[in-house]
């Protein structure tokens, strides 16, 4: 997440050709820098857009559930149930004797019956209509159950319809407890001159400046990428992460480097190469997911889509496309969870950052936490966007690959505005699964106050519920007194600082000579840069001057808690797998929440110190802070 993000640009510069111009195939070319931005909407339109594939967002402006300065938009007539395996087969029709309609409370309350057919109110596009996620909700009870997205027809009344399932024969009608609407994963983003109470919706996850995308270049993965990563990753079934983000580019420098397609320069210069959790491939995660590919999962329904296939597939000209192609072509995109969230450094320039969101933050990781292997889960789009169907069928795959990946760490480095019971259900399967989740505290200028006291964001603001949350944002030293200091850093002085790393590339100066002016001006102590909460958040990264290195050999310096996210999972992840794991040492017989209250306090106490006077009562709960980036 980025501290400089700007609302959706309205209009493309013009940078070359129209993206409508690419023919790119199933694997375009992967020299970002001649690729055009992507069209983005303006802070002053009207805050609906079309979300991929001509999908409506509206906002919803229920009376629970959100916080009332982040607007929540919704995909308009779409539901997400859970359901039992045995409703889900009923309403695909496996058993066709079995008479159903379907249809919405308000249609319930005016008609006082449902008589419209399944067909008629659910979209009769094809695979379209009853969608689950690829994995089953775990249950505790033994009863399968699944979460599905509903689909409904175009012509429903109903913006956000409610789900009522009537049985002809026995006349009972049955309204789901468990729905939601289809959210967008978004964070409401203000911007200077806009209305800070109603701003328009942006993505939870951003590059380190203003936000300025390219049109995709979504890869499948190969045999070779296969071949490549099964022999690397060997057999270390160590503790490991998965990453709930927008993907990995595994060859991040198949054309620019002389080091091979899957190698890259970290900011010391040395080679380095991704390791991805192990996957057997005997063992399959769930029915829905092949385990054929080691690479990860990509999550996103969207993908799935005939149009959006068609777009970052391209088939040949004139060529058509049997069922047979179409669902093997589907299959590829569930083993490809390649990173195509592809960033200009700013609005105005044309030069593309080193690396994606969720590729810079799966480096951060590995070079700061053992090496550990990562599990990659594509659950944001090359926007940046996710629905929270996305973000649940990939919790769903994680949840699976808890065991045969031996994940501990979930790393979430984006925000979500509305306490969702879906959600909050997983933070707590995981939980019980002894998981960590290391929630990014979201940044400054992403809502509307920086106090998540204030406004609420999620899953970080489940700290306090959950014990095996650990929320993270960005700190820097201050040297003014508490009452004198502005967040975003030490009055003017703080500014000029910030422009001469953002925009004089004046970092790496800086940064060594952080002790001289720690000698001439002694510290008063940490603040937070961005957002914070005393109650909420229960750590803070230092920064310099609110930056960090970035992870790549000539990459400009990064901004932002979704980085610091990624320095606490890499810490974390760390000393579970070098002997520190706390977890062990506990009594078994205690609860699993007692006894990861017990582990996370442990784990922040390894931290590198806390500052008790001014971080703790202010910003951090504790106080605690880490310094200095541990790189392996």
């Amino acid at each position: 997440m980025s501290t400089e993000s700007t609302p959706l640009q309205s209009e493309r510069p013009d940078y070359g050709k129209n993206p409508d111009d690419y023919n790119r195939g199933e694997n375009p070319p992967v020299d970002d820098r001649s690729r055009p931005p992507l069209n983005r909407i303006g802070h002053r339109a009207n805050p609906l857009l079309n979300f991929l594939n001509k999908k409506v967002v509206a906002e919803f402006k229920g009376p629970k559930g959100g916080s009332p300065n982040m607007p929540q938009y919704a995909i308009q007539k779409q539901k997400i149930v859970t359901m039992t395996e045995s409703l889900l087969k009923l309403l695909q029709g496996e058993d066709p004797d079995k008479k159903l309609l379907i249809g919405t409370a308000k249609r319930q309350v005016e008609k006082d019956e449902l008589d419209e057919p399944l067909t008629s109110i659910i979209s009769d596009r094809a695979n379209r209509r009853i969608i689950p996620t690829d994995c089953p909700d775990i249950s505790s009870d033994g009863v399968v159950m699944y979460t599905v997205l509903l689909d409904w027809a175009e012509d429903t009344k109903e913006t956000f319809p409610d789900v009522l399932i009537k049985d002809l024969e026995s006349g009972e009608t049955t309204r789901f407890d468990t729905q939601t609407n289809n959210f967008l994963v978004v964070s409401g983003m203000e911007d200077d001159g806009g209305d800070p109470h109603n701003p328009p919706p942006g993505p939870p996850v951003t590059g380190s400046g203003p936000l300025n995308t390219q049109i995709s270049d979504f890869k499948v993965a190969t045999e070779d990428d296969i071949t490549h990563y099964q022999k690397l990753n060997g057999q270390d079934k160590g503790p490991s992460v998965a990453v709930i983000d927008t993907g990995l580019k595994f060859n991040l420098h198949a054309s620019q480097w002389p080091d091979g397609a899957y190698s890259y320069r970290q900011a010391n210069g040395n080679k380095r190469q991704f390791k991805l959790a192990y996957q057997d491939p005997s063992v399959n995660a769930c029915e829905g997911v092949t385990a054929s590919n080691p690479l990860g999962y990509c999550a996103l329904q969207s993908y799935r889509e005939d149009e959006s296939i068609t777009k970052i597939m391209p088939l040949p000209l004139g060529a058509t496309m049997s069922a047979l192609e179409r669902n093997e072509r589907i299959r590829k995109v569930k083993d490809s969870p390649y990173d195509d969230f592809r960033l200009f450094d700013s609005v105005t320039e044309t030069t593309v950052q080193e690396a994606r969101h969720g590729t810079s933050v799966t480096a951060i990781i590995q070079q700061n936490g053992d090496d550990a292997p990562v599990l990659v889960v594509k659950s944001f789009d090359n926007m940046g966007f996710a629905t929270l169907f996305d973000v649940l069928n990939g919790f769903n795959y994680i949840l699976h690959r808890c065991e045969s990946a031996n994940i501990r760490v979930v790393n979430a480095s984006w925000i979500f505005g509305r306490d969702e019971p879906m959600l909050r259900v997983k933070i707590e399967q995981l939980m019980e699964k002894g998981v960590f989740v290391v929630a990014a505290a979201g940044n400054e200028r992403q809502t509307s106050d920086r106090n998540l006291d204030i406004v609420k964001v999620y899953p970080a603001c489940y700290s306090q519920k959950y014990p095996n949350v650990i929320t993270v944002t960005s700190v820097r030293k201050t040297y003014l007194p508490p009452k004198l200091m502005s967040y975003r850093g030490d009055s003017v002085v703080g500014k000029l600082l910030g422009f001469a790393i953002g925009k004089l590339g004046l970092f790496d100066f800086l940064n060594k000579a952080g002790n001289l002016v720690d000698a001439v001006l002694p510290t008063r102590g940490y603040i937070a840069v961005e957002n914070y909460s005393p109650s909420d958040v229960n750590v803070g990264v230092v920064s310099t001057f609110g930056f960090f290195p970035s992870p790549f050999r000539k990459g400009k310096p990064i901004r932002g808690s979704s980085y610091a996210c990624a320095f606490i999972s890499g810490f974390v992840i760390k000393r579970l797998r070098t002997g520190h794991d706390p977890l062990p040492l506990l009594s078994s017989i205690q609860p699993m929440r007692s006894r990861m209250m017990a582990a996370r306090e442990k784990l922040l106490e390894a931290m590198s110190g806390r500052d008790q006077e001014n971080l703790e009562p202010d910003y951090v709960a504790g106080g605690y802070y880490l310094a200095g980036h541990d790189v392996d």
